[in-house]
């Protein structure tokens, strides 16, 4: 049923759909608060005979982990339900994982930046905090970006051409 609703715009699907997934992915902020929820028990992480480094990069990892694959799986489907090509489908699938890896990387950095640690209910760094205000904000700017700039982008290149050059920029 929504196929004849996108009739006359197939080359503004792939930009859309990544827009839409991305708005959705924003909305998933695990890294954000994830340093400030160790609150005055922080001392028992720096404490431990690991590196800093390994304990953050643990941190993303569940990022990753509980975002790429329900991303993934429905960007894929709403590729196929659309009838987006498998070449774009596989930039949008690449997309889409650099977009999650950045916003976990954000997200931790700015709450490194400044942690709240003395906080007295577990409400207040996930949802009062400021970085976390950031990344889901954030993350509605770069869905508005992406598909704004995706319907100027598209009248002179191809979707294909301007999903490779917004993961370039994610990446850089």
């Amino acid at each position: 049923q929504l196929l004849p609703l996108v009739t006359g715009y197939e080359e503004y699907l792939p930009v859309f759909v990544l827009g839409v997934v991305i708005f959705m992915c924003a909305m998933n902020d695990i890294t954000a608060p994830s340093v400030s929820l160790e609150g005055k028990s922080i001392w028992i992480l720096q404490s431990l005979p690991v590196p800093a480094r390994k304990v953050l990069d643990a941190k993303k990892k569940v990022h990753w982990a509980l975002t790429v694959p329900p991303a993934a799986l429905l960007t894929a489907a709403l590729s196929f339900v659309l009838g987006v090509s498998l070449t774009d489908t596989l930039l949008m699938l690449v997309l889409i994982t650099v977009y999650i890896m950045f916003s976990a990387s954000l997200g931790l950095w700015l709450n490194l930046r400044k942690p709240n640690l003395s906080w007295t209910n577990e409400a207040i760094p996930v949802k009062q905090s400021m970085a976390a205000l950031i990344m889901i904000l954030g993350g509605f700017a770069v869905s508005a970006l992406f598909i704004g700039g995706g319907f100027l982008a598209l009248k002179v290149m191809p979707a294909s051409v301007y999903i490779a050059l917004f993961c370039v920029l994610l990446i850089v």
